[in-house]
């Protein structure tokens, strides 16, 4: 017994208790090592530059926004030319179309945009632009030319939008003898949504066809 007892050292017990884990399949040592956060030291736990001397201790690619709280991240934190912005094209180009169907141009937060080019009794060609989406309110400014003669006119008013119905946003006529352009601007706001709206577009009567060029871009 006592060359037994001779021959015991801290490492001999310690290779000995870990020989009886893994012939017992390693469930013991397979057991959670951390449980809760509390276990974790401050300044432990390192992303992918840790500092000097320390390894990083998260898998690569795991992290993502689930993993970020909304609106934490500022300005600094966001490499800019990573950005592809949030401006949407709007782009019609249509000769009179008897469906009167709207064209959908773009989804830009809860609104979808459309157009639409008819034509009248009054032998008129006219563009139409379409917002559907939540409740909401439109102020629009425009002007107006008629053959892209100087001068003409500007105009703008309140639109108000109900939910999920085509509301229109603006209309322009070409009619006899005058081809009819407009620019302008509609802010769209639903709650703490804000979409700016800005278009050129043009009614042909010469041709019997309507144009719409435009961004929208949700403001954040």
């Amino acid at each position: 017994m006592s060359r037994i007892r001779s021959r015991l050292t801290y490492a001999n017990v310690m290779v000995t208790i870990l020989a009886f884990i893994v012939l017992g399949g390693g469930t013991a040592l397979a057991s959670y090592v951390i449980s809760s956060n509390s276990q974790v030291g401050p300044g432990t736990i390192s992303g992918h530059k840790p500092p000097t001397g320390k390894h990083a201790n998260l898998i690569a690619g795991t992290v993502n926004g689930e993993d970020v709280a909304d609106e934490t991240l500022s300005g600094r934190d966001v490499l800019e030319q990573s950005l592809n912005g949030s401006a949407h094209k709007l782009v019609f180009e249509s000769p009179v179309d008897a469906s009167t169907t709207p064209v959908k141009l773009a989804t830009v937060g809860p609104y979808t945009f459309r157009a639409s080019c008819t034509s009248t009794t009054h032998d008129e060609v006219v563009l139409r632009a379409f917002a559907n989406g939540p409740a909401g309110t439109g102020q629009v400014m425009e002007g107006y030319t008629v053959n892209d003669a100087t001068g003409g006119s500007h105009v703008s008013r309140a639109v108000s939008i109900p939910a999920n119905t085509n509301t229109e946003i603006t209309e322009l006529a070409g009619f006899s003898g005058g081809d009819g352009r407009l620019a302008g601007t509609a802010m769209i706001r639903s709650a703490s949504t804000l979409i700016q709206v800005d278009y050129n577009g043009v009614a042909k009567h010469s041709s019997g066809s309507c144009l719409l060029y435009g961004t929208a871009t949700k403001a954040t």
